[in-house]
C-alpha cells in the first residue's frame, strides 16, 4: 500500500490547500493540488528585519503583551505582529500581568490600555518594567488623561496612542514610521 498520496494530502492540507482527483477506468488517474501563494513584498521583508532586530534588542523572546479589556486591541495587534510570526499575549487584568511576571515571562513590547482604569494600567506597567527594564511601552487611551496620570505615564512610555489602534501607531512605536 502506497503512502505517497496520503502524505501529499496531509502536506497540502497543512498549507491551507485543496487536492483533487480524477479517475477514468482504463485511462488512468490525475491528481492535482492547489495551495495559496504568499509573496512578501521587499518592503515587508526589510520591515520584518527591523522589527526582529528591535525585539531582540528589547527582549530575548520577543513576545508582545496587550493588556486591554477590548478584544479588538488584542486582535489588531495579533494580526499586525502575527504576519511577522511574533507572539502576542493578551492580559485582561493586572493579576494576569503579575502571573506572567511570576513565571519570568518578559515582554519586548507592552501595549496597555488606560481608558478603563489608568491606575491598573500603571500598575501593570510597573510590573512589566520590573521584569524587563528595556521593554518598549505604548499606552492606549480613549480620552485625555489628567495631568497626574500624564506625569506617571512619562516614567514608562515610548508613545501614547489615541484609540483605536492602527498600523501607523504601531509602526511609530517600532520607530519605523
Amino acid at each position: 500500500v502506497g503512502l505517497g498520496l496520503s502524505i501529499c494530502k496531509s502536506l497540502v492540507s497543512l498549507m491551507n490547500g485543496t487536492m483533487d482527483a480524477e479517475s477514468h477506468l482504463g485511462v488512468g488517474s490525475k491528481f492535482s493540488f492547489e495551495v495559496p501563494l504568499f509573496i512578501t513584498p521587499p518592503d515587508d521583508v526589510a520591515l520584518y528585519g527591523r522589527i526582529e532586530e528591535m525585539l531582540e534588542q528589547y527582549n530575548d523572546n520577543g513576545a508582545i503583551m496587550v493588556m486591554s479589556p477590548y478584544m479588538e486591541d488584542y486582535e489588531f495587534a495579533d494580526r499586525f505582529f502575527g504576519r511577522y510570526c511574533i507572539d502576542v499575549v493578551r492580559c485582561r487584568s493586572v493579576e494576569e500581568v503579575e502571573m506572567f511576571a511570576d513565571d519570568q515571562r518578559k515582554f519586548g513590547i507592552a501595549i496597555i490600555d488606560l481608558s478603563s482604569s489608568p491606575a491598573d494600567g500603571l500598575a501593570a506597567a510597573s510590573t512589566v518594567f520590573h521584569a524587563n527594564p528595556n521593554v518598549r511601552f505604548a499606552f492606549v487611551r480613549g480620552a485625555e488623561l489628567d495631568e497626574g496620570y500624564k506625569a506617571k505615564t512619562r516614567l514608562y512610555t515610548d508613545i501614547v496612542i489615541q484609540r483605536p489602534l492602527s498600523s501607523k501607531s504601531l509602526y511609530k512605536l517600532l520607530g519605523v514610521a
